[in-house]
């Protein structure tokens, strides 16, 4: 086999082994490996007796996990947290809640990854036998871990307040799950007052993690259906993460909601990740692959995005890089 030959061979068995990887970090933080490792329980033995398992298995996932640089040291020396795997510790900003989701209900949802890619059908309804929004409704557990996860992945909201200007103004945050783009803009600026709508069964992680906003009355929790009404009046309307989850028609019906009840200077905001139409990175494809997995959604360009806005009454004014690959789109009526 020549060089050539190898590196594609190399490079093949790094995607095809890449499920493991993230089985094994999926692993580390289903057991607590890092919160027990930022105690002091730092070797293969003290691990395993603190999970119950052996200190020769410990081992083995440790020395990968090192290798993969989530963790490091060794048993001789002990274990020790790095940047990546203080992200799995039961802290507030971490991504474990995300880990968790991700390693569970959507490791389910990608299993019929072949006949969902045939047939049409999301992975995640072949693999619960219903939509992943009814699964929610249904399992509240299940919704409440979903809307931690989706709160953990949120590296973009802190810019928000920063391009955006809140000064005494109102928002409507559209399907704001667990409230945290709607905490970042009421804690940068104080004369800003806002509404969260999302489903009614959906709003208890919103409401402990606004609570001491909902005190001083700087926002109101609605719950309803977003593609009936939304609340009227707002300065701003923010859709982050939405369009990708609806179909177009859903998406249109929901920028007509916003645009019929935005008064008359508002704005519609929409913050969501999108494909380059020329170079297409590999993150975005992936997740653009992933939302159809979990509930028919997709990832659009920047330009199919802006035509949407376009066909549901709005002129773009200007568009924002965020991070992760997100893009802020602030629009007005046409």
């Amino acid at each position: 086999m020549n060089n050539s030959n190898l590196a594609a061979a190399r490079n093949l068995i790094q995607v095809v082994t890449g499920e493991w990887k993230s089985r094994c970090v999926y692993v580390a933080t289903r057991l607590g490996l890092a919160d027990l490792i930022e105690s002091g329980i730092d070797s293969d033995e003290t691990l395993a007796a603190a999970v119950g398992s052996d200190a020769e298995r410990i081992h083995r996932l440790m020395r990968l996990l090192v290798a993969f640089e989530i963790f490091q040291g060794d048993t001789r020396d002990g274990y020790a947290n790095t940047p990546t795997s203080h992200l799995l510790r039961d802290v507030e900003g971490s991504f474990r809640d995300m880990v968790l989701f991700y390693g569970e209900e959507f490791h389910a949802a990608w299993t019929p990854a072949c006949e969902a890619l045939l047939s049409g059908t999301p992975g995640f309804e072949l693999a619960f036998g219903e939509d992943f929004y009814s699964y929610l409704k249904r399992c509240p557990d299940a919704g409440r871990r979903f809307l931690l996860a989706m709160k953990a992945s949120n590296l973009a909201f802190h810019e928000i307040p920063r391009l955006l200007d809140f000064r005494g103004r109102s928002f409507v945050d559209v399907g704001g799950g667990s409230g945290e783009l709607t905490k970042a803009i009421l804690q940068a600026e104080p004369s800003a007052r806002g509404v969260m709508l999302d489903r009614e069964g959906s709003l208890g992680v919103a409401r402990d993690n606004l609570s001491s906003l909902l005190a001083g009355e700087r926002v109101s929790l609605v719950g309803g259906d977003m593609l009936q009404e939304v609340p009227s009046n707002g300065d701003i309307y923010l859709l982050s993460r939405i369009i990708g989850d609806l179909d177009e028609a859903a998406s249109l019906r929901l920028l007509g909601n916003c645009r019929e009840a935005m008064a008359g200077d508002g704005r519609v905001v929409v913050i969501e990740r999108t494909i380059s139409a020329s170079e297409p990175s590999p993150m975005s494809v992936l997740w653009d692959v992933h939302l159809f997995m979990a509930c028919a959604g997709r990832h659009r360009t920047t330009e199919e995005v802006v035509d949407l806005l376009g066909r549901g009454g709005f002129a773009v004014e200007r568009i924002v890089e965020l991070p992760m690959e997100t893009r802020m789109i602030v629009a007005a009526r046409a």
